[in-house]
């Protein structure tokens, strides 16, 4: 299945990671006219750019989730107009899902893209091989620096993309950029194909499984997307839920001007004395939550213990949110998964929808990269997508394995990568204008490396 017309001008939504390999990868293969990067911040670098501030913090938690929404599109009749004022009365997650003290847990030699293998520096210990926040930030600066001078691209800040819809035979992008007056520009562009890159950090999960959660008062609930520093949490008792990368991260931040810390993770039997931490303690899942008078909340765990908090931390993740595309497709996502998409990327019903950037595993950037390969050489024309229906199979046999969970991105560290395979095979072979790079042994060993220490990362508080 190859594509019937040719690609001449492509739009992708997302400055972070995914989209600066999509757009230096599009620009090798050398084959568009008009190639157009959207980013809503006013800065590029995605989750690793700490450089706003956060002040969309309160939670509209309701019985289905954390809710993401649009913002309301203004009726224009030509395809444009200025408006006064920053509209948005609704819960936008613009600001970073990063924080101050965040670190790298995959080594360099997987965390950079295989033509640009060193971060700026290493933190220390320098031979551990890992980094800063601010040291990826600055990489994926230099990377999209790398495209500087080429022609038929641009790259639009404070610019979000509202609504995906389709029309005809172009995709038709309805935009909002931010104005320094004060105002908004709404505008529409078409495009041939669509590229999403937005990353998979932006509105928070919060489990609402919990017996009177919806009824605690929404101050004392917090979420690692927020945290800028660890002020509010001074000689307080605080619960953190979760106990994977940013759990452990939020106990080794918070901890030190708490007065007593507790982290709760489902696989905890019972209560457990940190061996490090003079003041953590480890607790099994949460089996009800209960609004006091005064303010603070009860917590009652599987184990039958009870302690009173002033505030819960939630690091329990992400959930997909695409509401420019509700139009578009009102089932485009479960919140944990795209439907309908074939090798994480191709979008069946319309495989000029391509998503890059939600892998899970210390392959992140490495995995972005063949996407973005096999994306480039399917819309210059050189790559050839199965039948729809054998597209579907796959992604079919996918949901019968993994489910509706978070798991489904997830690059299992005993997997034999036969995805990568699958995707060089849609874009012709691994040789072309950006070749497909080859793990080496020593890449192979970092994988291995990775699955331990996040297999080890709840011993070490």
């Amino acid at each position: 299945m190859r594509l019937d017309r040719p690609v001449k001008t492509i739009a992708i939504i997302g400055g972070g990671p995914s989209g600066a390999i999509a757009l230096n990868t599009l620009l090798e293969e050398g084959e568009f006219e008009e190639i157009v990067l959207f980013e809503r911040r006013d800065q590029l670098g995605g989750i690793w750019n700490l450089n706003d501030s956060k002040s969309d913090s309160t939670l509209n938690l309701t019985a289905e989730g954390v809710k993401d929404y649009s913002s309301k599109i203004p009726v224009f009749e030509s395809n444009e107009l200025i408006k006064e004022g920053h509209d948005s009365p609704h819960q936008k997650f613009h600001g970073t899902a990063g924080y101050p003290g965040m670190r790298t847990n995959v080594t360099e030699d997987l965390m950079t893209f295989s033509d640009d293998t060193k971060w700026p520096w290493l933190i220390p210990p320098e031979e551990a091989g890992f980094t800063n926040a601010e040291a990826v930030h600055a990489y994926l600066l230099n990377y999209f620096e790398k495209v500087k001078g080429k022609a038929n691209y641009k790259i639009e800040l404070q610019t979000s993309v509202e609504e995906v819809t389709k029309p005809g035979d172009k995709f038709q992008l309805v935009l909002k950029k931010d104005l320094s007056d004060g105002k908004e520009r709404w505008y529409k562009q078409q495009f041939d194909a669509v590229i999403i890159a937005p990353g998979n950090f932006n509105v928070p999960f919060i489990p609402t499984k919990y017996p009177g959660i919806l009824d605690v008062n929404k101050d004392v609930l917090f979420h690692s997307r927020f945290y800028k520093d660890n002020k509010q949490f001074t000689v307080k008792t605080v619960l953190v839920v979760g106990s994977r990368v940013s759990g452990v991260d939020m106990v080794k931040l918070i901890s030190p001007v708490a007065k007593e810390l507790y982290i709760s993770h489902r696989s905890t039997p019972s209560t457990i004395k940190s061996q490090n931490l003079s003041n953590v303690w480890k607790k099994p899942d949460i089996s009800k939550i209960e609004q006091r008078d005064d303010g603070k909340v009860s917590v009652q765990f599987k184990d039958d213990t009870e302690v009173v908090f002033d505030y819960i931390v939630f690091a329990t993740g992400y959930q997909l949110s695409f509401p420019f595309l509700k139009k578009f497709d009102p089932d485009f996502t479960t919140g944990n998964r795209i439907n309908n998409l074939y090798l994480h990327t191709f979008y069946t019903p319309d495989p000029l929808l391509i998503s890059i950037g939600l892998y899970v595993s210390s392959l992140s950037y490495r995995a972005f990269e063949y996407q973005a390969i096999t994306a480039a050489r399917f819309l210059s024309g050189k790559g050839e997508l199965p039948s729809k229906e054998e597209q579907q199979k796959w992604y079919n046999d996918r949901v019968d394995q993994y489910g509706d969970s978070k798991d489904f991105y997830f690059l299992n560290f005993d997997e034999k990568l036969d995805i990568f395979d699958e995707l060089i095979n849609v874009g012709g072979g691994i040789e072309g204008k950006r070749r497909y790079f080859v793990l080496t042994e020593d890449q192979h060993r970092s994988r291995e490396a990775a699955r331990r220490r996040l297999e080890g990362l709840a011993d070490t508080i």
